[in-house]
């Protein structure tokens, strides 16, 4: 706390090497660390207010990533899915023995509706001798039979 001489220019004080007033730290009791604290504590209930929306931000871009570099493999998995479009053989040879007696052969519709039917529900309407009305003025061949099917 004593200022050197004015002649003295050489010896550097050890004050001057501390920082200058306005840049002097806060006392040990003054509140402005407990505001810090409090606001730090406003930040922590943001953060756990958006914490559900950063996490699903951070979860879409995990899912959009793998996509994007899996792509090539995650098409054959869709092409090579044997479980819903692939039809079943024993089904298959049904529809079109049901198609032949029906003289429905190129009738997509009626095709489609019975492709989806169980084997079950193919095996019914081969042994009750159904046939479709294919001159119903309201309904289609196709909307009878599933109509039909119990």
């Amino acid at each position: 706390e004593e200022l050197p001489p004015a002649g003295d220019e050489e010896e550097v004080p050890p004050e001057e090497d501390a920082p200058p007033d306005d840049e002097e730290p806060p006392p040990e009791d003054a509140p402005e660390p407990e505001e810090a604290e409090e606001g730090a504590e406003d930040e922590l209930e943001v953060e756990d207010h958006l914490k559900d929306a950063v996490e699903g931000n951070l979860r879409l871009k995990r899912l959009l990533s793998r996509e994007h570099g899996d792509q090539a493999s995650g098409k054959r998995q869709k092409l090579g899915d044997a479980g819903g479009d692939e039809p079943r053989p024993i089904a298959q040879a049904k529809v079109k023995q049901l198609l032949l007696k029906w003289n429905m052969q190129t009738d997509m519709v009626v095709k489609h509706v019975l492709d989806h039917l169980s084997f079950e529900e193919l095996r019914f309407i081969a042994e009750s001798n159904y046939v479709p009305d294919r001159y119903n003025q309201r309904k289609s061949p196709s909307e009878l039979v599933a109509q039909y099917v119990p």
